[in-house]
């Protein structure tokens, strides 16, 4: 079972496209469905700060085993500069954030340290906003 999960999380850090210094300021938008990245967006000031206020919003740790949703779409947002977090979850300096939205369930996020580890966390926070800076539709972008 462990292995499976584990097959999963690969999966979605190897279906995001390579890191590279050219990227760290690239946001991606990957379809689940299509297993592929649909857009690109250059990362603003602004995206960062949403992206730490739903870390700050952190309510939980995600209790599913599987974190990969069939359906829906991820936005993988690296952090530059990088956040340094700690609450009752996790304590460490947080270098990227995966922003899971699944049809099924509420938005959750799956979180890296700079130790390669990773974090699957509940959180409650208005998502709408961080999309309309992505200038991201889901209903729309198909």
């Amino acid at each position: 079972m462990l292995k499976k999960f584990m097959f999963f999380i690969m999966i979605i850090f190897l279906s995001f496209s390579n890191s590279s210094i050219a990227q760290s300021n690239k946001v991606e938008i990957f379809d689940v469905k299509q297993e592929k990245v649909i857009a690109t967006v250059e990362k603003t000031s602004e995206i960062q700060r949403e992206v730490e206020a739903f870390l700050k919003g952190i309510t939980g740790v995600y209790k599913k085993l599987n974190p990969v949703p069939t359906t829906g779409f991820m936005v993988k947002v690296p952090l530059e500069p990088y956040l340094n977090l700690e609450n009752e979850f996790i304590k460490g300096k947080i270098v990227e954030v995966i922003v899971v939205f699944s049809i099924e369930e509420n938005p959750y996020l799956i979180v890296f340290d700079a130790e390669n580890n990773f974090y699957v966390f509940t959180f409650e926070a208005n998502t709408d906003s961080f999309l309309e800076k992505l200038n991201y539709n889901p209903m729309t972008s198909n």
